[in-house]
């Protein structure tokens, strides 16, 4: 079955273009074509969480509920054990950031 476009969350084109130069992708489009997530990427990984839970105030998610949204999502590859505060801090401001400078 083949996915389309239509059926991903919707990104706004600064992202879709921040996404492309990040991962080198095509522009056709870019949720499709997405690499996995690590846990280094904090910014595509905020950029994720701000798609899969629209209207959510970052500030408002504690650690384990980061944890686990962070892990849940389609794209991310990266060993769940390997998690560590810091990482999960850098994940919650730059999501934080996102909606702050997006609404």
């Amino acid at each position: 079955m083949r996915s389309s476009c239509s059926q991903q969350p919707a990104l706004n084109r600064a992202e879709i273009v921040l996404i492309q130069k990040i991962r080198r992708i095509s522009p056709n489009c870019a949720k499709i074509h997405m690499m996995p997530l690590y846990w280094d990427d904090a910014y595509p990984i905020a950029l994720a969480l701000r798609a899969a839970h629209p209207g959510v105030d970052p500030l408002s998610v504690d650690r384990e509920t980061l944890y686990r949204w962070v892990i849940a999502l389609p794209d991310f590859a990266d060993d769940p054990r390997l998690k560590d505060p810091l990482r999960l801090e850098e994940i919650q401001r730059e999501w934080l950031e996102e909606v702050l400078a997006h609404g």
